[in-house]
């Protein structure tokens, strides 16, 4: 069945295989081999995943996108899990990315949400008192 939905600019998403067959391509672009051997899609001489440097795997998951980039934000605290150079390394998916401007994220969260972007009303609609007035604090001795 043809997928209906209105993408906008957005390009249609990737099925499985060519999704996959894209990580493939990007994990060996950074240096990543054993990726394919991991998930069975390779024989023969595969570098194990676990040579992977660091740096490789914060620029793969920076090139996969938005879903990678925070998987590795989340890794990025888990000093309990990681040792000290990937905490450090993937720390810099936390605040070294690029800016994304609104109007390039503006269609995508309109079609998850199924509704035009309404900007958020700074006054609350239940109360239309003016907000408390604002005092300046003392220091008590």
């Amino acid at each position: 069945m043809p997928d209906m939905e209105p993408r906008g600019v957005r390009e249609p998403p990737l099925n499985e295989r060519e999704r996959l067959a894209q990580i493939l391509v990007l994990s060996g672009r950074h240096g990543i081999k054993g990726l394919a051997g991991l998930l069975g899609l390779a024989q023969g001489r595969e570098e194990p995943l676990e040579n992977a440097r660091p740096e490789a795997v914060v620029a793969l998951m920076r090139d996969l996108g938005p879903v990678a980039v925070k998987f590795g934000q989340i890794l990025a605290m888990r000093s309990d899990l990681l040792k000290p150079e990937w905490t450090t390394a993937l720390s810099t998916l936390q605040d070294r990315l690029p800016p994304l401007p609104f109007e390039t994220l503006r269609p995508i969260v309109e079609e998850a949400v199924g509704a035009p972007w309404e900007a958020p009303s700074w006054r609350s609609t239940r109360s239309r008192s003016p907000p408390p007035p604002l005092h300046r604090s003392t220091p008590r001795h």
